[in-house]
C-alpha cells in the first residue's frame, strides 16, 4: 500500500483488508512454506512470554566455542525454561530446553508468566501470581530468586524500564488498573509510586479499566511511559526528575489494546487490538497521536502482539501475531515527502502440531538475527524471514 506525498490529511480511515483465513486445523503438511519450525520439546506447552538473552561468553578452554543465543520462555503453568538453539534455521535439530529452578529453594506458584524484561543483568518475570520475580544468574545455567515484588492488584501483564535524567532505570509493572513504579537502590528494588488510570465518562471508561501493555522511550531529552488497556485507550506519562506526570489519554481501538510499539525514527506509534486493526499513529512532540492522522491494516482476527524487526535502508519490518495462530509480516517506510509506505505483506501459520483441540493464539514475538521467535498457546516456533 502506498500513501503519496502530502497525503497525511487523507489518512483518516485508510484501511487495507487482509484476508488471512487461517483456522486451527492446519497441519505441518498443509503449510505451503517451510520457513517455520517448531521446538519439539515445547509442543503442546502454552508459551506466554519470551526473552532473548546474549550467549554465554566461551570459557578460556573452549577457543572454538560457537556462542549460541539463549531464549527464556515463560509458560502458562508458571515454568521458566531456558532454550538454547544450536541452529537458527531450526530445521536440523539442535534444540535443547530445560526448566529453570531457584537454586535457593524458593517455591514458585504455578501461575502464567506473562512478561519478562532483562534489566541490569537480571531477569524480571511478571506473572499471574501478582508478583514480579527477580532472577539472578549466579553462574552459567545456575539461577536464583533475589526478590519478589508485590503483590500487585492483578496480573502483571507487562514490564518496562523508564530512564531517569541521571541515567538510572526505573521499573514499571502493570498491576491490573494501575502501574507500579520501582527504583533500584543498591541492588534492591523499592516501591516508589503508583500511576492510576483516569476515568472517562465520554469514553465509557472507569477506574477499574485494566491495563495490558507498556512501552517506554526517551525522546526530546525526556522519558515517557505509554500504556494500553481493555478500554481501548492509550495513556501517557512523562518522567520529570524522578516523578511521573500524566500527559494525556486518548481513545485508540474499539475494545482491547493488546500491544503497542514505538518506531521512533519514523515518528510512529503502532498499536494492535481485539478489533483486528494495526494502527500507525503520527505523533506530536509529547508522543500524543495526531488527531485523525493514522493509517491502518485490518485482519480477520484479533491481533495479540506486535514486534518491530530489523531496519534495512530506511525500511522497517513489522510482525504481528493473531488469535488465529498466524504471524503476519509487512514493511513500513517513508517516501521522500514523508508519506507512509506499507508493503510486502506476508503471512505464515505458526501452529505446527496436529491435531489441535483448540484455536492457537500467538502470545508473544521476539526478533533475532533474521528470524522471529513466536510463542503461542501450543508451543514455540521459529520463523525464518
Amino acid at each position: 500500500m502506498y500513501i503519496p506525498c502530502g497525503a497525511s490529511i487523507i489518512l483518516l480511515s485508510l484501511t487495507l483488508q487482509i484476508q488471512i483465513g487461517l483456522t486451527s486445523g492446519f497441519s505441518t503438511s498443509e503449510r505451503a512454506s517451510r520457513s517455520v519450525a517448531s521446538v519439539e520439546q515445547l509442543d503442546g506447552t502454552g508459551i506466554t512470554s519470551l526473552l532473548v538473552l546474549p550467549p554465554h561468553p566461551p570459557a578460556e578452554s573452549e577457543e572454538n566455542n560457537n556462542a549460541v543465543p539463549r531464549v527464556l520462555v515463560g509458560t502458562k503453568r508458571g515454568v521458566l525454561k531456558e532454550l538454547r538453539i544450536d541452529r537458527l534455521d531450526g530445521r536440523t535439530g539442535g534444540w535443547t530446553a530445560r526448566d529453570i529452578s531457584d537454586a535457593s529453594g524458593v517455591a514458585l506458584n504455578p501461575y502464567p508468566i506473562y512478561s519478562m524484561l532483562e534489566l541490569g543483568g537480571r531477569v524480571l518475570a511478571g506473572g499471574g501470581d501478582r508478583h514480579v520475580t527477580v532472577w539472578n544468574e549466579t553462574s552459567p545455567g545456575l539461577w536464583s530468586v533475589s526478590q519478589r515484588l508485590g503483590p500487585h492488584t492483578g496480573w502483571v501483564k507487562d514490564l518496562a524500564a523508564v530512564t531517569t535524567p541521571g541515567g538510572d532505570a526505573m521499573l514499571c509493572s502493570i498491576g491490573c488498573n494501575c502501574v507500579e513504579v520501582w527504583s533500584n537502590e543498591e541492588g534492591i528494588y523499592e516501591h516508589v509510586t503508583k500511576l492510576q488510570v483516569d476515568s472517562s465518562v465520554e469514553a465509557g471508561c472507569t477506574l477499574s479499566s485494566d491495563l495490558l501493555c507498556l512501552e517506554a522511550c526517551t525522546t526530546n531529552e525526556r522519558s515517557y511511559l505509554l500504556a494500553g488497556g481493555v478500554d481501548g485507550r492509550i495513556h501517557c506519562w512523562s518522567l520529570e526528575g524522578r516523578k511521573f506526570r500524566k500527559q494525556w489519554a486518548v481513545p485508540c481501538h474499539d475494545g482491547r489494546v493488546n500491544d503497542l510499539v514505538l518506531v521512533e525514527e519514523m515518528n510512529l506509534l503502532m498499536t494492535v487490538g481485539n478489533d483486528g486493526f494495526v494502527k500507525c499513529h503520527e505523533m506530536e512532540s509529547n508522543l500524543r497521536p495526531v488527531p485523525g492522522v493514522a493509517s491502518s491494516l485490518h485482519m480477520d482476527s484479533r491481533i495479540s502482539c506486535i514486534s518491530v524487526i530489523r531496519e534495512v535502508e530506511g525500511v522497517r519490518g513489522v510482525v504481528v501475531g493473531t488469535a488465529s495462530g498466524s504471524a503476519v509480516r509487512f514493511n513500513i517506510a517513508r517516501d521522500s515527502c514523508g508519506g507512509l509506505v506499507i508493503s510486502n505483506m506476508n503471512s505464515e501459520v505458526v501452529q505446527v502440531r496436529e491435531p489441535l483441540s483448540k484455536q492457537v493464539t500467538v502470545h508473544t514475538l521476539s526478533p533475532f538475527d533474521g528470524a522471529v521467535f513466536v510463542g503461542h498457546s501450543n508451543g514455540l516456533s521459529l520463523w525464518s524471514i
